[in-house]
């Protein structure tokens, strides 16, 4: 079983062929995708995909929009999380590099979500950008770890590495670590247990080595599982099995999703994808971590 764990395939950029990038996804041995929600109307659109799909989804409201994020929105996204097939509540936490909402909204908007996770006995889905340090004493004051989750697109280094899993977290291992100036998240992600770590493309966003400036997709995810079986010295099978048992644990409603793991992965390029990645758009991306 070959997991994406964070994606958006929900995002404007693929309304036009999701059911073409989905069917790569499964070609290149991408069996599960979750689609993340990053404000209300992307977190309803990424319950709907993974009904169409048979995939799972989150629900969240991203820090960009902290700013905007009301009481109306809790009781919508606790309305979504209902639903079996989301897995995990967010995206959410801290981005102090764009500053599309203020330092206080998006600490307290955190709060919030964290607040509602451990209401509903969820996990987190957890952006950081920038914020290590704010995001870490907000996770510990607000007891985080009693549901655990991921900070996704991981792009801290070796401390805060160490911090965010000491808390039970896990960390997000995206085609970032491709990028011939990423040495510093390469040390921070081969510093860490293996028992850590999780592959997610965050598509439509960090297209991999060799893809860089195209759309990412779900298929792209194979270039990430090849550099991270380099870099701990493993094979990518091995990879593939720790990633897909670590997604497992750290988003148990999964488990009533898919069936016992199957032995290994299997993963490959897929012919198809080229075919229809457009180069990625030139706006500022909101939900993403950075290049």
């Amino acid at each position: 079983m070959v997991i994406d764990t964070h994606t958006h395939l929900n995002d404007p950029r693929f309304s036009a062929d999701s059911d073409e990038v989905r069917a790569c996804a499964r070609q290149a041995g991408v069996n599960l995708l979750l689609v993340v929600g990053y404000d209300l109307p992307s977190s309803s659109s990424a319950l709907a995909l993974a009904l169409r799909y048979g995939d799972a989804a989150t629900v969240g409201v991203h820090p960009h929009d902290a700013q905007t994020f009301e009481a109306a929105a809790v009781d919508r996204l606790r309305e979504l999380a209902s639903a079996p097939q989301v897995v995990a509540i967010g995206e959410t936490g801290l981005d102090y590099h764009y500053g599309f909402s203020s330092r206080n909204s998006q600490c307290e908007a955190f709060r919030i979500h964290i607040r509602l996770a451990k209401q509903l006995n969820l996990p987190l889905v957890v952006h950081c950008r920038e914020a290590f340090d704010d995001l870490c004493s907000i996770m510990k004051e607000e007891e985080a770890s009693a549901v655990g989750g991921v900070v996704h697109c991981f792009t801290g280094g070796v401390d805060d590495a160490h911090r965010v899993v000491e808390m039970g977290f896990y960390l997000g291992v995206s085609g970032v670590i491709t990028f011939p100036k990423s040495d510093a998240i390469r040390d921070a992600l081969a510093s860490v247990p293996a028992e850590r770590l999780m592959l997610e493309t965050d598509c439509p966003y960090m297209a991999p080595q060799p893809v860089r400036g195209k759309r990412c997709e779900p298929a792209h995810i194979v270039y990430t599982a090849r550099k991270l079986a380099e870099l701990r010295g493993v094979s990518v099978e091995e990879v593939l099995q720790l990633s897909d048992s670590n997604a497992r644990k750290c988003f148990p409603r999964l488990q009533t999703l898919l069936a016992p793991p199957p032995h290994g992965g299997c993963l490959k390029p897929s012919a198809c994808t080229d075919a229809h990645s457009g180069n990625s758009s030139a706006r500022v991306d909101k939900t993403a971590n950075g290049g």
